[in-house]
């Protein structure tokens, strides 16, 4: 088992009250985005043209986790099934090719089927919706600052964050700024909506792992090293259709 989480500060609790409050006033850019649509829609979609007018990126092997040490300590975040799922692979490889590695976090059944020791189980409290994420706020605060108490009193190597983006976003931030290095694994679809956002994610992570080939050159164009790992849904196959022999 895991162990305990160091005591967390009141210094903690306050970073995490000035987050709730910076995600509130987050409504607020995107209102004036609104506003402003009609003018920066086709100025944002003629920049994104220009950004992909190169060859798609082929898939490679990311960098940031092949030049791992034989040992050390991963913390990995996975907060859906899916996530968990997609998490698990990456650490059976890791765990494979660098057995002495200590992997431990946040996550589900499968991480810990690939040898995680998880300090809390976060899949089966993963919410959706205004009201269900206002009745579980107690959860997450506490995890906030947890996080924060563990990341200046026992800092990993490297932190590894897998999809979930409105929690990840900031855990990787608050690693980054204690000075662990950052990969996050599945881009946030920041091109589709509130692209302003990739701002939050510039100062996040020092690497971004990417499953579709045109988002390399978005991310590296705001200065967001990034590679293209490929899609998991073609890397295995798929059940046949329900109705189909």
């Amino acid at each position: 088992m895991p162990d305990a989480a160091p005591r967390p500060r009141l210094g903690d609790h306050l970073r995490v009250a000035w987050l709730l409050v910076g995600t509130l006033a987050g409504a607020i850019p995107f209102f004036f985005f609104l506003l402003a649509s009609p003018v920066l829609t086709p100025w944002l979609r003629a920049r994104t043209r220009r950004r992909l007018g190169g060859d798609p990126a082929a898939p490679t092997d990311a960098p940031a986790l092949d030049a791992l040490p034989e040992t050390g300590t991963i913390f990995v975040v996975a907060g859906e099934a899916s996530g968990d799922e997609l998490a698990a692979s990456v650490i059976r490889r890791i765990k494979a090719q660098a057995p002495g590695v200590t992997v431990r976090g946040y996550g589900g059944p499968a991480l810990t089927a690939a040898g995680a020791e998880l300090d809390e189980d976060i899949v089966e409290r993963a919410v959706m919706g205004f009201f269900p994420v206002v009745f579980s706020i107690g959860f997450w605060w506490k995890l906030c600052v947890r996080t924060l108490a563990r990341l200046r009193e026992d800092p990993p190597d490297l932190m590894l964050t897998v999809d979930f983006p409105g929690l990840n976003v900031r855990l990787a931030s608050w690693a980054r700024a204690r000075g662990v290095r950052t990969v996050h694994l599945v881009a946030p679809q920041i091109w589709a909506h509130t692209p302003w956002r990739i701002l939050r994610w510039r100062k996040a992570v020092d690497r971004m792992l990417a499953t579709f080939p045109y988002e390399p050159a978005l991310f590296e164009a705001s200065d967001i090293p990034t590679t293209f790992v490929g899609h998991p849904l073609f890397e295995a196959p798929l059940p046949a259709p329900r109705g189909i022999e």
